[in-house]
């Protein structure tokens, strides 16, 4: 059997289960297994491939229906969705081998400073709602995105979305404010949003190899990490 290149973490489902996910690990997305209760819908996160885009599609149509979950009014090809989100932490999360849900991270500044900051896109299919799985795949990214070397998370939630604030805030987020009349929606009306963000532990934590552009826009590829502080003199400065 394949070895895993990292150890799970252990995603509490009850009192007598838990789901062993191993973000980031490519190489072994189809041979992820839920320690759990085999009465129970096993449940799955791991890393999304491109095959999932026809269920990743469907679950963002879904949630552009609801009007509150996001500004955006059609779903984009995804050659234009691949090229806005990162490469790492996409996750996705199948209960009983169906994909339910969804997450990904898009830089919110290209620019050095801001290397460890990224914004959260997250959304669960229609049927699986209310049943714990948002929370279990946003704990599943945001320990991703700490061991990719993230450092803040942020998340916008539109007005009326309770529920997305209430999940945010039980995995650390906190209510950074409150935009008033940011946008219109797809009706015309002016909507406020919130604006919550969680940060690591670390400060900034060691992280994978991740690509910067430079102001001559030359691509670098950088490792920032603490092990390797020669690399720190090399950060090219910007108007904020």
């Amino acid at each position: 059997s394949k070895q895993f290149l990292c150890s799970p973490l252990l995603v509490p489902r009850g009192k007598f289960c838990y789901t062993e996910i191993y973000p980031g690990v490519e190489e072994n997305a189809g041979n992820f297994r839920p320690a759990e209760d085999e009465s129970m819908d096993k449940i799955i996160i791991r890393p999304m491939t491109p095959e999932d885009w026809g269920a990743v599609s469907r679950i963002y149509v879904e949630g552009i229906a609801t009007e509150y979950a996001t500004f955006q009014t059609e779903c984009p090809p995804y050659t234009a969705w691949d090229a806005s989100h990162t490469k790492e932490c996409r996750l996705v999360i199948l209960s009983g081998g169906v994909l339910a849900g969804w997450c990904a991270l898009h830089r919110v500044d290209p620019r050095w400073c801001y290397r460890g900051v990224a914004e959260v896109s997250i959304y669960v299919g229609e049927q699986f709602r209310g049943h714990g799985l948002g929370f279990q795949l946003l704990s599943a990214l945001c320990a991703a995105a700490e061991k990719a070397g993230y450092w803040t998370l942020q998340s916008t939630v539109l007005q009326d979305n309770a529920a997305s604030r209430a999940l945010h805030a039980k995995c650390g987020f906190r209510l950074v404010g409150r935009r008033e009349r940011i946008a219109r929606d797809c009706r015309g009306h002016w909507l406020d949003t919130y604006l919550m963000e969680r940060r690591a532990a670390a400060d900034e934590p060691e992280g994978v190899q991740k690509a910067v552009t430079s102001p001559t826009g030359a691509e670098l590829f950088l490792f920032a990490e603490r092990k390797n502080p020669q690399i720190f003199p090399l950060c090219f400065f910007h108007d904020v």
